[in-house]
């Protein structure tokens, strides 16, 4: 399969390619489960609340891994739920290739900027946190409907490429393949 002209491997291929170890030996901290600006809120003082909390995993409360509501977070400034609900985004196909564009979020360049410096600063994985990014993408898209869920799908598939094959990171990846258009 080629998408954005970019030869991708079978998704069942990508997936024997994990380090699942890496993946699943990160300290239990508390953590939202379900992380995205639409469920932050910023008072006018600056305080900041986080909404419709996942209460339970598996019966343990409010623990679990920090980097899936890192990678939560990476989501959803990759595709904003703004550009997704007024319908600017792109999902073409042919016999050759598919192809995928999300228009960019009003702040992605600062949001995209100071999450990965965040992230640099507190010594977090980023590498990591772009892998599970990805697999949330392949998990969700049969959440939602077509054509969305298809540019999710192929969304996940083409970042798990990237990150399986470490080549660069996701934030340069995606501006060079101008995934995200203006």
């Amino acid at each position: 399969t080629y998408i954005n002209k970019i030869k991708v491997d079978k998704v069942y291929n990508l997936f024997n390619e994990i380090n699942w170890d890496n993946i699943t030996s990160s300290e239990q901290t508390l953590m939202h489960g379900d992380l995205h600006f639409e469920n932050i809120l910023i008072s006018n003082q600056g305080n900041v609340f986080a909404l419709d909390i996942r209460d339970d995993f598996d019966e343990i409360n409010n623990f679990g891994d920090m980097y899936y509501d890192l990678a939560k977070i990476l989501h959803g400034i990759l595709v904003s739920h703004q550009s997704i609900n007024d319908n600017q985004y792109k999902y073409e196909t042919n016999s050759k290739n598919i192809q995928i564009s999300i228009k960019k979020g009003k702040k992605y360049s600062s949001n995209i900027n100071n999450f990965y410096k965040f992230c640099k600063f507190y010594k977090f994985d980023i590498k990591k946190i772009e892998l599970i990014c990805s697999l949330i993408y392949l998990n969700i898209a049969d959440l939602h409907h077509f054509p969305y869920s298809h540019l999710l799908f192929n969304l996940g598939k083409l970042l798990l490429m990237k990150s399986v094959k470490k080549e660069q990171n996701i934030k340069t990846f995606i501006s060079d393949i101008k995934l995200l258009t203006i």
